[in-house]
């Protein structure tokens, strides 16, 4: 099995994506937890496949702050950024056990769709009903299994370069429609501008879609419910057949609460 997030591929992951906004992306988790949540204050925040630490920056210096990932070089560079007030755990998501609550626990970029068999949904689940305060609320996305209909996974070519160094990086999925999966074979080629030189690193990311009732059915099985969805950062508006990435909102079960 192809071990994903190491090595090269690690090293170059923020150079990759230095235009994602992580900022937007905190701000609307933060929103999020003062619209759905009974305790207004953040104090405590989780995240579930942290890669490098880019949500766990933006949030409150007073916020305590712990980042879980299973790739040790992505829990590396966590460190190495020193944000205030928080811990990095190299750990699997679905076998974590932190003896700690928390009021916001999180889930992003697509790390749910990285959950190939239903127990390893319903384990990352259960991490999320262990560790979520009573009062507290999860946010999760994934990519919607609908809009495979309409835009099927395709060939990717993404290029980034500076002064120093050229990145390219070639995504090729293979999709299985009767799983849900698609597999994508990641090659990366990392270019030293100053000596020509280059190195390449290879990849296999597989990963699962899923439907809105399928994670519903998912999240009551572990004592949690949907209490809100829609496309990825929007509110307001349903998730509908052609959005690629979604999100759910999830409380504990009333019944269940300890």
């Amino acid at each position: 099995m192809t071990t994903t997030f190491e090595n090269g591929y690690a090293e170059v992951y923020d150079f990759l994506y230095q235009d994602k906004d992580y900022l937007s992306e905190t701000q609307f988790l933060i929103e999020l937890h003062s619209r759905l949540s009974d305790r207004q204050l953040l104090t405590r925040v989780l995240d579930l496949g942290c890669g490098t630490g880019g949500h766990l920056r933006y949030f409150p210096e007073r916020v305590f702050k712990c980042g879980i990932d299973k790739s040790n070089q992505m829990i590396t560079r966590v460190k190495a950024r020193g944000i205030p007030e928080t811990v990095a755990v190299q750990a699997d998501v679905g076998y974590v056990y932190l003896a700690a609550r928390f009021d916001l626990v999180y889930s992003l970029f697509h790390v749910l769709s990285y959950q190939l068999t239903d127990s390893a949904v319903k384990r990352i689940l259960q991490s999320i009903s262990i560790h979520l305060e009573d009062s507290g609320v999860a946010i999760l996305d994934f990519w919607h299994r609908p809009a495979w209909e309409f835009d099927p996974p395709r060939n990717r070519l993404t290029i980034r370069q500076n002064d120093e160094r050229s990145v390219v990086r070639v995504s090729e999925p293979s999709v299985d429609y009767v799983l849900s999966t698609v597999s994508i074979d990641i090659t990366t080629f990392i270019s030293d501008r100053a000596t020509g030189s280059y190195t390449s690193t290879n990849e296999t990311h597989c990963m699962r879609a899923f439907t809105l009732s399928e994670l519903e059915s998912f999240c009551v099985s572990q004592g949690l419910q949907v209490v809100q969805s829609g496309p990825w950062m929007r509110h307001g508006s349903s998730l509908t057949a052609n959005e690629w990435y979604g999100w759910i909102a999830l409380r504990r079960i009333p019944s269940l609460n300890r």
